[in-house]
């Protein structure tokens, strides 16, 4: 690769010479941020999880409720009500620590995208990325030293302060846009984040379970503390600032940043336009909506009887069911779509999403779970597309806005999803545990009838080069190379 492709000489600031940035240096510590960062905030809630309910089980002088007393041959219904009143007390906490990390970055995903336009990007990515640790540190130390389970309260409270995970998705979209041009290939580049993600996540998953199985919740704990250590080293240490011209005349009303996210949607462009972005909106939050809280619902759901699994099956169910599908999902995208837009094959994905939740609701064999992650394979494209629909919707100057709202979309969200899927997990798990499915299952039938009124409303596509469809980089979608 020559020197033009690796490196890119940014704008100056009107009082010198621009600055050289390494675009190749910068695309790897992206997906490095990106891999560990999925990884292991989606894979502390499976510790986590299995962790309390243990935790609490000891504490309330039951003996290994969570996989032997109600699950055994001989098990009584004093026993099974045991195992229940673990689980609730476990969905209660879960959910007020999805309230502390949430809310506040609900609030924070107003502001960081564009204040990030004044400051830079380099301080509002490290800021999340080292709450995360010290909130993994935290649990560490709980799990070691056997702490008050309350101290999680202000772990997942300072984390959301500064945004939590939204803003590092922010945060890489806004890294993304500087360093990209309107002839990378976006497209190739997003399943090389997509596929090292979703295998980084099976390989940890995985591993935490046989660590957990064999040496402790503490050992598999530390494990992802000590990813997240490298997740804060490698860009404090590696990444450059890609904000380099910052504007002179700097507002910071947040009125002003907040204006600029739903301006969008209300007062921009015309009519037309303005529903179809919010149409594609709200196909993006439906179809988040069920990835939201799952690994947590998952193992919850798989811990009760009649599964009774212990924590190396729910690595092993997890690795499985995250590889297959988004692997699975980057060859189903990457051959069909020479055949079908793109838009159309994530519309399939949503009524396979819908099928596959009905189906995992009746689940009655640990082996019928497994039939699950098959059916998932078409849905796996289906957050990516959303996010390029907008993304296209808008011009390049209007990114960071677009993104914003996104993640503030995303951050209520998970907010919502947190708290009424652990309350209705709660609420029926003597009773029908696997209700919860069905509520995702609806979500996902909303997603698939905003996608026909999508296509009834949308203007229609001009034919025109693959090099021009993309605007400044930011959303690395198949839609790049569809039109």
């Amino acid at each position: 690769m020559s020197d033009i492709e690796t490196t890119r000489l940014m704008p100056g600031n009107g009082r010198g010479q621009g600055r050289r940035i390494s675009v190749l240096r910068t695309q790897i510590v992206t997906v490095l941020v990106h891999i560990f960062m999925t990884s292991v905030s989606t894979t502390y809630w499976i510790v986590l999880t299995q962790y309390l309910v243990d935790r609490l089980a000891r504490e309330a002088g039951y003996d290994n409720v969570s996989s032997v007393d109600h699950c055994s041959s001989n098990a009584s219904d004093l026993n099974t009500k045991h195992a229940n009143e673990v689980q609730e007390k476990v969905a209660d906490l879960e959910t007020n620590f999805s309230y502390l990390q949430t809310i506040p970055a609900f609030f924070a995903c107003f502001l960081v995208g564009s204040y990030s336009d004044y400051i830079g990007r380099r301080v509002l990515l490290l800021l999340p990325i080292f709450t995360q640790f010290l909130l993994l540190t935290l649990i560490s130390f709980i799990i070691r030293f056997n702490l008050n389970v309350n101290l999680l309260y202000a772990g997942f409270a300072l984390d959301g302060i500064v945004g939590s995970w939204p803003a590092i998705y922010i945060m890489e979209f806004a890294i993304t846009a500087d360093i990209n041009t309107a002839k990378d290939s976006r497209t190739t580049w997003m399943y090389v984040v997509l596929c090292s993600g979703s295998i980084m996540l099976s390989g940890v998953t995985l591993v935490t379970s046989y660590l957990i199985q064999t040496l402790g919740f503490f050992y598999a704990s530390l494990l992802l503390t000590s990813m997240g250590l490298l997740n804060l080293v490698i860009p404090l240490l590696f990444l450059q600032e890609t904000l380099v011209c910052k504007p002179t005349d700097r507002n910071w009303n947040p009125a002003f940043h907040c204006h600029r996210l739903f301006g969008l949607y209300v007062s921009k462009d015309s009519r037309r336009r303005r529903a179809t972005r919010v149409v594609c909106l709200i196909i993006l939050v439906f179809a988040v909506a069920n990835e939201m809280n799952l690994v947590t619902l998952d193992a919850l759901y798989q811990l009760h009887e009649p599964f009774c699994w212990n924590a190396l099956s729910i690595g092993e169910y997890t690795s499985i069911r995250y590889g297959v599908s988004n692997i699975g999902g980057a060859l189903w995208l990457t051959v069909l779509r020479r055949f079908l837009p793109v838009e159309v094959l994530a519309m399939v994905g949503v009524a396979f999403q819908t099928s596959a939740f009905a189906f995992e609701a009746f689940v009655t064999k640990s082996w019928q779970f497994y039939i699950v992650p098959g059916l998932l394979v078409p849905n796996s494209c289906v957050v990516p597309v959303a996010r390029a629909m907008l993304s296209l919707l808008v011009t390049s100057d209007q990114q960071g806005a677009v993104f914003s709202s996104i993640g503030v979309m995303e951050t209520l969200c998970s907010l919502f999803t947190g708290a009424a899927y652990n309350q209705l997990y709660r609420a029926t798990v003597s009773t029908m545990p696997g209700a919860i499915y069905l509520l995702m299952s609806s979500c996902a039938a909303v997603s698939f009838m905003f996608f026909i009124i999508y296509f009834v409303i949308r203007e229609k596509p001009e034919v025109q080069d693959p090099s021009v469809t993309n605007h400044g980089g930011h959303d690395q979608s198949p839609l790049a190379l569809n039109t």
